[in-house]
């Protein structure tokens, strides 16, 4: 058969193969030994789509991104006590390690350092790139860095897992009490999933988780006021209250007990304690978390007992006040305390110490001498209590200065008169001639003057006169006997400074201690009296009462 078909015949046979054709056998031999057969192009094709599905299948199984289901991993764990219970979201990142290892396909280009550094993975990861302790001088070296990327890439899940640990929330997280729903979510936003989505080369299917609350402890009620103590000082109506022991349960050590009112307190009074946390809560909380108990009640009211009742005093009596100096500038002063003991813890204050009059009234109050309004420190160390607070004391006994024209006696008016008629009878007879004579001179009134200041001179007092004179001239004059007659009348005034009443009201004045007026009114006869002279007669005083008054009395009018 080999020979014959090995022949070359020059045409087709029924086979479709040309004449002619050599058909290697098995051995590849052309000749004589056993005949190849060609693999049929039906069988080409089937191995051919056979290759391209295995090609398709790896691509897809190199390009597959794992489908990653976060909340499988995802459980509560609850702590405290029930109303204020906490969750927290527990990741069992071995068991999502364990499931999708070699499946998270890292591109390690999208994780940038700080973002690694920042995780807990990182010292982890670095050593075990670079197969021991970390170098920290030599740990970013580019040859480290292959190192790490290749560690990051074979620990792909356990990175996710920590990633995936963080972007969920439960909500409500505090305050839980048993059988409260609380829900699981995602924190992160579509944008921020796909961003995970491309770095890790997964697939996250992201689904909210819902648990119910279970296993927190019953919070137990204690008696805060159960032992406590009210301790009282003082006396009434102002004793004072405060606390001298808390209450029994060892509890009690982290409570505020605030006593209000805590002063101003007698037998039979109503305080009111209340209670907080250091922090001034009443909710109590933080103990509730720590010793899971609370008080069963934040207040008590309790009556007071066992006050002492205060005794009443006069403080003033014994109190006398002394006064010096002279009116209106008088002076007072305490010259004596009060008898009681009680006096020593008191303060005496007058209400005017100087400037006084006799007939002015001088208040004098006591205080407690600490400046305690309701005299606690009096109470406090006595037991008693000033059963007034002030009292009025008239001035009296002081050499006063006249200030009213009525202070002055008839007896007074009449000495200075007296003075002043002296004073005048003097001036008439050392300067005036035979020509002139006194025919009156009257007191027709005074003028009193008192200081504005508290200047030197504190009164004036002016005893104004009117007094008429007779001129009488008969004068020879070239030959010829001249005569002239008046009779001027004129206003004259003298002066009395500081004028006092002694402590009888008796007027005290030195009258040889005095001013008259100095001005001066002049009457010329025209008669001719030789050398360009004529007869003049000057008189002291004023011609009218105005110019007196404006001159003497409303000059000083600023001052007096």
């Amino acid at each position: 058969n080999g020979a014959t078909n090995g022949a070359a015949t020059g045409a087709a046979n029924n086979n479709g193969i040309p004449a002619g054709s050599v058909i290697p056998n098995a051995a590849g031999n052309a000749g004589g030994g056993a005949a190849k057969q060609a693999i049929p192009m039906k069988t080409i094709g089937i191995i051919a789509a056979v290759l391209a599905v295995v090609v398709l299948i790896i691509v897809l199984v190199l390009t597959h991104k794992a489908t990653v289901k976060p909340d499988k991993f995802i459980n509560l764990s609850y702590n405290g006590y029930d109303s204020l219970g906490t969750a927290t979201i527990d990741f069992d990142t071995a068991a999502f390690v364990k499931e999708y290892d070699g499946k998270v396909k890292v591109d390690v280009d999208k994780i940038s350092m700080s973002e690694l550094t920042s995780s807990g993975l990182y010292d982890t990861l670095f050593s075990m790139a670079l197969g021991g302790e970390l170098d920290l001088d030599n740990a970013t070296s580019d040859k480290n860095m292959k190192k790490l990327k290749k560690a990051i890439k074979e620990n792909g899940a356990e990175i996710l897992a920590e990633k995936l640990a963080d972007i969920y929330e439960v909500d409500p997280r505090k305050e839980l009490t048993n059988g409260t729903k609380v829900t699981v979510s995602c924190s992160l936003s579509d944008e921020k999933i796909k961003d995970l989505e491309k770095t890790y080369g997964v697939k996250l299917k992201i689904k909210s988780k819902e648990f119910t609350v279970e296993g927190l402890k019953e919070i137990k009620k204690f008696d805060a006021f159960d032992g406590i103590e009210i301790e009282y000082s003082g006396y009434a109506p102002n004793a004072t209250a405060r606390l001298k022991k808390k209450g029994n349960d060892s509890a009690t050590d982290y409570i505020d007990y605030k006593i209000s009112p805590d002063s101003g307190l007698s037998d039979g009074d109503t305080i009111t304690v209340t209670i907080t946390d250091y922090s001034g809560h009443t909710d109590f909380v933080s103990m509730a978390e720590s010793y899971g108990k609370v008080p069963s009640s934040t207040e008590k009211k309790i009556t007071v007992e066992g006050v002492p009742q205060v005794v009443e005093f006069d403080p003033f009596d014994g109190v006398t006040l002394e006064y010096s100096g002279y009116a209106p500038d008088g002076n007072a002063r305490l010259s004596s305390r009060g008898d009681d003991d009680a006096c020593d813890y008191l303060e005496y204050k007058l209400s005017k110490s100087e400037g006084l009059s006799n007939g002015d009234v001088v208040t004098v109050t006591v205080e407690d001498y600490y400046g305690d309004s309701n005299f606690e420190t009096v109470i406090d160390r006595t037991g008693k209590k000033p059963s007034v607070t002030t009292k009025d004391f008239v001035v009296e006994g002081l050499t006063s200065y006249v200030a009213s024209l009525d202070q002055i006696s008839t007896e007074g008016f009449d000495m200075m008169k007296s003075q002043a008629e002296d004073v005048f009878n003097a001036y008439v007879a050392n300067d005036w001639n035979e020509n002139v004579s006194l025919v009156s001179f009257d007191n027709i009134g005074s003028y009193l003057l008192t200081s504005k200041s508290n200047s030197w001179t504190k009164n004036q007092l002016y005893l104004v006169y009117k007094y008429k004179a007779k001129i009488d001239l008969k004068a020879e004059v070239d030959g010829k006997t001249e005569k002239y007659k008046r009779s001027p009348v004129l206003y004259w005034a003298i002066k009395y400074n500081n004028l006092m009443l002694d402590s009888d009201g008796k007027l005290a004045v030195d009258v040889t201690s005095y001013d008259v007026i100095a001005d001066r009114f002049e009457v010329d006869s025209k008669i001719s009296s030789g050398w360009f002279s004529t007869y003049s007669w000057t008189f002291r005083g004023y011609e009218k009462l105005d110019l007196l008054y404006q001159k003497n009395i409303m000059a000083q009018i600023a001052d007096y």
